[in-house]
């Protein structure tokens, strides 16, 4: 849009200037030829009075004739310049008119501009905080994949305890078993015990009472070896 109305300035000057050299290159041909008519006028006014007879004079008839040519060529030049005033004059009414629209255009992309820059800085300032942003998400993941890592890390390390846990349950169920074993069997030994002691208590019992009638038996027998004595 700056570029046409550039374009149009440019080439209404180039008219107005071509419009005012032709105007005054006619303008000088016409006061040269004005000048000339004077002196001719005064020179045939001169031979008049002098003679009092109209001048018959071949050079004086030849100047008439080249001004009157002059004239002619004069009168429809100024004719045609006249037309192309009237014309350039319309053209620069229309190219006034068209300045005219491009100079509201031109305010218009000019507001339009104005309005773009104001939404780019917007867009901009959304730019910053879109990058400071995602700045933000990015060191949010790296924690999160660190975490996540350590989160492995610590399942790995839960599994191993889980696992050791388990095994030392089974080492326990095992030894309760072998404890269990061992209070059976000595359960069962303390019963054969009691009952062994139970049974060197009886037979101690009984070998008093043997010893007790051995003894009897002893007494009885001295005695019955005196009674026989005697």
């Amino acid at each position: 849009t700056i570029l046409q109305k550039d374009d149009l300035f440019k080439v209404q000057q180039d008219i107005t200037q071509q419009i005012e050299q032709r105007y005054a290159e006619l303008e000088q041909k016409h006061n040269e030829q004005h000048t000339l008519m004077i002196k001719l006028s005064t020179h045939l006014a001169a031979k008049e009075s002098e003679t009092l007879a109209p001048t018959t004079d071949s050079s004086v008839n030849e100047t008439w004739n080249t001004i009157l040519a002059m004239n002619n060529y004069l009168r429809v030049e100024n004719t045609r310049l006249t037309e192309d005033v009237e014309r350039i004059r319309l053209e620069n009414a229309h190219l006034n008119e068209r300045n005219n629209t491009l100079e509201q255009t031109y305010l218009n992309d000019q507001q339009i501009i104005d309005e773009l820059n104001v939404k780019n800085q917007s867009l901009q300032i959304l730019q910053d905080r879109f990058d400071n942003d995602q700045q933000q998400i990015n060191n949010l993941q790296e924690k999160c994949q660190s975490y996540e890592q350590e989160k492995q890390n610590m399942q790995q390390e839960n599994y191993t305890f889980q696992t050791t846990i388990e095994q030392l349950n089974q080492q326990k169920q095992l030894l309760n078993n072998q404890i269990k074993q061992s209070e059976d069997k000595s359960r069962t030994n303390e019963e054969q015990v009691t009952v062994k002691t139970a049974e060197i208590e009886r037979q101690g019992r009984e070998m008093e009472d043997l010893r007790g009638n051995i003894k009897k038996l002893e007494t009885d027998n001295q005695e019955l070896k005196q009674m026989t004595t005697k």
